[in-house]
């Protein structure tokens, strides 16, 4: 996992954290807003779904 990645995630889990039922778009745009980090809905589904197979949310 490269570094960009690893923070990725973490942003990813700390915005479903506060915001459980967060959609896809909504939480792309939160990413970009609140982190500064830009990513497309298939790249954010992608690490999604490795964060449900490591068994760190339910998607």
């Amino acid at each position: 996992m490269t570094e960009s990645e690893a923070r990725r995630r973490k942003s990813l889990l700390a915005t479903i954290a506060f915001e459980p039922a967060i959609g896809l778009t909504r939480l792309r745009a939160e990413l970009d807003v609140v982190h500064g980090i830009a990513a497309s809905l298939d790249l954010i589904r992608a690490d999604i779904d490795w964060l449900v197979e490591m068994g760190l949310v339910r998607f």
